[in-house]
């Protein structure tokens, strides 16, 4: 079987995804592109997907305003919507997803982490969370490469 992604943030941050430990996708939008939900949920095999409320729990992802607090595979993962939502201990977290650009230096050292610039030159993620081999992500670049139609990118 495929291994599936554990977290899937599309292109343009109006959408990301994570997996329960059931399986099951869990989505942060009902209405922003749906295009693209439209094929995670095709990839799911008809399963459909569930929705992550803005603000409260589910069996995948805990919510506030500002973060989304996901573990799986012994991984520690914070995905922060807001400008102001960064963790105040970054080496909590094994991976901090940023929808908007990251300027604090002092994680750096102890996280891994992936802004709105990530996003924007290497496109949409697709995440792997493993206890043993870590974190590995991929990308729209990493898979398409550098083309001259590709803007460099």
């Amino acid at each position: 079987m495929t291994p599936r992604a554990d977290i899937l943030f599309e292109g343009r941050l109006n959408l990301f995804a994570v997996r329960g430990d059931d399986g099951k996708l869990w989505v942060s939008s009902k209405t922003k592109e749906k295009f693209v939900r439209g094929k995670w949920e095709d990839r799911e095999g008809g399963q459909g997907v569930e929705f992550i409320p803005k603000k409260g729990e589910t069996k995948a992802v805990s919510c506030t305003e500002k973060t989304c607090a996901y573990e799986s595979h012994g991984q520690k993962v914070v995905i922060v919507k807001t400008k102001n939502g960064l963790p105040r201990d970054c080496a909590a977290a094994d991976l901090i997803l940023s929808i908007e650009p990251f300027k604090a230096k002092a994680c750096r050292d102890k996280t891994l982490l992936l802004d709105r610039w990530d996003i924007w030159r290497k496109g949409a993620h697709a995440i792997y969370l493993d206890e043993k081999k870590g974190i590995r992500v991929e990308t729209v670049a990493d898979e398409r490469g550098r083309r001259p139609w590709t803007g460099g990118k």
